[in-house]
């Protein structure tokens, strides 16, 4: 008896179902997003060469965002300025770090080099009256400010330093000749306001020192001494 085969029937492969889904989509759409892949891939290899460009060998990104840079040691700034002694820039910061440490002497060596060489360096004359100044020697603390303001008249730091001073000794005109043009060429310092309105009250002079503490409370309207300045001259109902 002879096996007979089961009639062999067409059925649509594997294969035809591409080449019918090939046929149903548009050649160039095709062409279309492939160039758009090899776009993202270049533009992601590009960004990622920059990225590793910014940052410099051994060192992540995070920190070479966030970390501030070191400032130059004692040894690192005495070593400048020995290898160029005319480098004044380099000399004050060598000054300003020893005052930074304390170490008040060997600051003042340094200052005095560099006013020798520059009469009129503000940073040096005002941080050498502030050096006097904490080692307990107001009189030389005082003409270090006032050759500040020699140079500068409107200098907001030595101005008000110098107020304190006077207003401490109860020098009230002095006062008001140490603030009177820095005031007027700063009048958004409260500081200076408040000094200046503190020299006319005790001058006696009540409208401009109510004008002065106004202009203080304008500026720091938490001023705790000008609002009680107002007090004394115009005491609250």
């Amino acid at each position: 008896m002879t096996e007979q085969l089961a009639p062999e029937i067409d059925e649509p492969g594997i294969g035809s179902d591409v080449d019918a889904a090939a046929d149903a989509v548009p050649r160039w759409l095709g062409w279309l997003v492939l160039g758009l892949i090899v776009s993202l891939v270049s533009v992601a290899g590009i960004a990622a060469r920059y990225a590793l460009m910014a940052v410099p060998a051994g060192a992540s990104a995070k920190s070479a965002s966030t970390e501030p840079a070191a400032e130059p040691s004692l040894v690192e700034l005495t070593r400048a300025v020995h290898s160029d002694p005319n480098n004044q820039a380099a000399r004050l910061k060598l000054a300003a770090a020893y005052q930074k440490k304390g170490q008040n002497d060997m600051a003042l060596a340094q200052y005095d080099k560099v006013l020798a060489r520059a009469p009129k360096n503000l940073a040096a004359l005002y941080n050498r009256g502030v050096i006097y100044m904490q080692l307990g020697s107001p009189k030389k603390a005082e003409r270090a400010l006032w050759e500040v303001l020699d140079v500068d008249p409107t200098h907001v730091q030595a101005a008000a330093d110098l107020g304190r001073y006077y207003a401490a000794k109860g020098q009230y005109k002095s006062v008001v000749a140490a603030v009177r043009l820095a005031v007027k060429d700063n009048p958004w310092s409260a500081d200076l306001q408040y000094l200046t309105g503190l020299a006319y009250e005790k001058l006696g002079e009540p409208k401009r020192a109510k004008l002065a503490y106004t202009e203080a409370l304008r500026y720091a309207p938490h001023m705790v001494e000008a609002k009680e300045g107002l007090d004394r001259i115009a005491p609250r109902k």
